[in-house]
């Protein structure tokens, strides 16, 4: 477990020194079949991009972090609350090495209303901010540990 440790924050902080200029990777792959969910995922990007110190991958071959996005209408078999309200999962996920494999890091469910679809993305910009801060301050506790 401590050699993948190291080597995770091997390969996180040589990602970081290497671009001195460029921000690391963040890729989201999204599953949205609801509206609601839908532009959420839409307006989820440039809120990473805006509160994060991390940019946005082009492709998840090319990034550092991968962020799962699933939603589902709650209400669909509702006919009076259908597409009005969604239900999703946030997960965060790490690159191990330089394999396309990535280690689950941290996630949650929420949901999120029609007339609240710019307060969730912002929202969820700001968490995901904090948790890499997070990542990012115990991989450098642990770097100097070692």
């Amino acid at each position: 477990m401590k050699g993948i440790f190291v080597t995770l924050c091997v390969i996180f902080f040589s990602s970081v020194a290497s671009a001195q200029n460029t921000k690391p990777p963040i890729c989201i792959e999204a599953e949205t079949p609801d509206s609601i969910g839908s532009m959420l995922h839409y307006r989820l990007a440039p809120e990473i991009r805006k509160a994060s110190s991390f940019a946005i991958a082009d492709e998840c071959s090319s990034a550092l972090i991968k962020i799962n996005f699933v939603s589902q209408d709650i209400d669909k078999n509702n006919s009076y609350l259908a597409g009005k309200r969604t239900v999703f999962s946030y997960a965060i996920s790490i690159r191990l090495t330089t394999a396309e494999s990535f280690a689950y890091f941290t996630s949650f469910v929420s949901y999120c209303g029609r007339d609240m679809v710019d307060a969730c993305a912002s929202t969820l910009g700001y968490i995901t901010e904090r948790k890499l801060i997070v990542f990012k301050i115990a991989l450098e506790q642990r770097l100097n540990k070692n």
